[in-house]
């Protein structure tokens, strides 16, 4: 069993066909949910909203009450990333069940903390590394660079789907990997090399079943 808080992006710039691609990620995410999993929505544009105001047992009267949630979204507004990641981090990860945040956006921030370099590490100190991030891009014009470092700095995987792709078998590849992880906190040690440097990554993400990790460096 795991929590699963989703972040999902309906500012202005997510009409059109990305808005309907992530209502039908985030119904997807959803539908692949587990018994015994918890789940949160948090909507963002000018301001953040939370569905239910903290992680719900997944049942028949939550999810009903998601998908009723999700039908109605519509993209309007500025993209107020900071304020949403804020709302996640106020409930702390349970130490004995994986939690995971799934963020679904374009990636781009132009409200609250706009500014990159300062946006991320609010979201690293906010995090303090107890949850894993998955980042999710929906559309063609978007902020990869931005998306991917919230990725590798929660320590999580990301996907992307185009506006008119099928999104149902990404969105099920991307739960299958979250679903099994092989290998979490990996450290790497070189016990036989000697003077090890430039080694990347520097910290190592979780290994996730389908997924691989490359480790590349010098030694003297």
């Amino acid at each position: 069993s795991k929590d699963v808080t989703f972040i999902m992006d309906i500012s202005g710039s997510m009409r059109g066909d990305k808005i309907i691609q992530a209502r039908n990620a985030l119904t997807k995410c959803v539908e692949e949910l587990n018994p015994g999993d918890k789940f949160e929505i948090i909507t963002f544009g000018t301001e953040a909203y939370q569905l239910f105001g903290k992680r719900t047992v997944l049942d028949e009267i939550s999810k009903k009450k998601a998908f009723t949630f999700i039908d109605k979204i519509e993209a309007l507004g500025g993209t107020n990333m900071d304020a949403a990641f804020g709302l996640a981090f106020q409930e702390k990860a349970d130490p004995t069940r994986p939690s995971n945040i799934i963020f679904i956006t374009d990636g781009k921030p132009t409200i609250g903390e706009w500014d990159e370099t300062k946006l991320m590490k609010k979201i690293s100190d906010g995090n303090a590394k107890n949850h894993r991030i998955f980042t999710f891009g929906i559309g063609s014009d978007l902020n990869f660079r931005l998306i991917d470092k919230i990725a590798a700095d929660g320590r999580g995987l990301r996907a992307y789907v185009a506006e008119d792709e099928d999104i149902s078998k990404t969105v099920s590849a991307f739960f299958a990997k979250i679903s099994a992880p092989v290998l979490s906190d990996v450290k790497v040690y070189f016990a036989d090399a000697p003077n090890e440097y430039q080694v990347f990554p520097k910290n190592c993400p979780d290994i996730f079943y389908g997924s691989s990790l490359t480790i590349s460096g010098r030694f003297r």
